[in-house]
């Protein structure tokens, strides 16, 4: 069963992360990202679709807490832990600057043949 702390820590990571006030990272899982805090790191994972895990790393990178959605938590907090995720992997990987880039691009060539 998950702590309020950890509980109230995904609700607040997804409010900042919606903000900007979190900043996201890619790792060297593809389905992961992560964000720094002086002595921890949170990272945000999605095995599935569907499936998301809230970790909290110490300083030396051991895991000290997760958070699971469908496994650990209720129907309310696990679409925000997949919501989070996907608002994470668009900031690590740059998706909506992506998106402008080539939207401006088609926009500029409508009515050049």
């Amino acid at each position: 069963m998950a702590t309020s702390k950890v509980v109230e820590l995904a609700v607040l990571i997804r409010e900042k992360t919606r903000s900007g006030e979190v900043r996201w990272e890619k790792t060297s899982n593809a389905r992961a990202f992560q964000t720094a805090f002086p002595k921890y790191a949170v990272q945000i994972v999605s095995p599935a679709a569907g499936m998301a895990t809230l970790l909290v790393f110490n300083a030396q990178g051991a895991l000290i807490e997760e958070l699971s959605w469908p496994a650990a938590v209720g129907a309310q907090l696990g679409p925000a832990l997949i919501d989070t995720f996907e608002m994470a992997r668009r900031q690590a990987l740059g998706v909506d600057n992506a998106l402008d880039e080539i939207l401006g691009d088609l926009k500029t060539r409508q009515g050049k043949k």
